[in-house]
């Protein structure tokens, strides 16, 4: 699922993939538990296409995203 600059959405527990594409720009996830500020995933600042794989909580995620950065978020196999 693609995530949208500055949209939050609800996110299930467990390991996801993030995948970034981009020639220009940056892109991070962040991630908010009990309605508190949202806080960056640790390691998820990136500056070039690669793609990674983190564990979250029962959470909220929000991309933020510069230039032509995209971000999709799945769940790991």
């Amino acid at each position: 699922m693609n995530l949208v600059n500055s949209e939050s959405r609800s996110q299930a527990p467990g390991d996801h993939n993030l995948t970034y594409i981009m020639t220009a720009g940056t892109a991070k996830l962040t991630y908010s538990v009990d309605n508190k500020p949202f806080i960056d995933v640790p390691d998820s600042a990136k500056t070039a296409t690669t793609g990674v794989t983190v564990r979250l909580p029962a959470c909220r995620v929000l991309a933020v995203l510069t230039g032509d950065a995209t971000l999709s978020i799945n769940r790991a196999e």
